[in-house]
């Protein structure tokens, strides 16, 4: 765990990051940003991106990395979809990814803080989710797009993609738009926890 940077407008005491270990434990080189908003790009071996304050933009370039937004909105680029482990941090983080993701396979632990997944533009991705899947990411986000939603995922794609949906998401049959953007709402037990771009086809 190391100090938080200061954001240089207001004191931040005992505020910190818990900077996670990777395949290779803490022997990962490391890549930090600044308070402010930072591009950081990592090569094809596995790397620690730490964003720090601001709007930062986080390429892996391949290898298991770590990802750690930090404070501000977020981009996470994870290429084919490789990674380690990514936490967004607070503000409203977006991943990015040109590859298949199945999210039963992958750990609750491993992706945390993010709000929405863009596979839009990028040829034919799929994914897969199971209501655990959603949940264990914890989105954070309050009325985003004006949705009046609140704690709800995200995902963008285009008519190329393919979403399997298991295990307790229910259509709410509602429909939420914005601009020319239409996404179907999914609940579990009743709360909307998934927004899903109506482009994408179910399977």
């Amino acid at each position: 765990m190391v100090g938080a940077e200061s954001n240089f407008d207001e004191d931040a005491p005992g505020q910190a990051y818990v900077i996670y270990g990777g395949p290779a434990g803490f022997s990962l080189p490391q890549i930090a940003g600044t308070a402010g908003a930072n591009t950081l790009t990592g090569s094809s071996q596995s790397e620690r991106l730490i964003g720090g304050g601001g709007d930062d933009i986080l390429t892996g370039n391949g290898g298991a990395d770590v990802y750690l937004g930090g404070s501000g909105g977020d981009t996470i680029f994870i290429g084919t979809g490789s990674f380690f482990r990514i936490d967004g941090g607070t503000g409203e983080d977006s991943l990015l990814t040109n590859g298949n993701l199945d999210f039963t396979l992958i750990d609750d632990a491993a992706m945390k803080s993010i709000e929405a997944i863009d596979v839009t533009g990028n040829g034919a991705q799929a994914l897969v989710f199971s209501a655990s899947d959603v949940l264990a990411i914890e989105a954070s986000n309050n009325n985003p797009l004006g949705s009046g939603l609140y704690n709800v995922l995200f995902l963008a794609g285009d008519a190329a993609d393919t979403l399997h949906l298991t295990g307790g998401l229910v259509d709410t049959g509602t429909d939420f738009n914005f601009g020319p953007l239409s996404f179907d709402l999914y609940a579990v037990n009743g709360h909307v926890v998934l927004a899903v771009q109506s482009e994408f086809a179910l399977v």
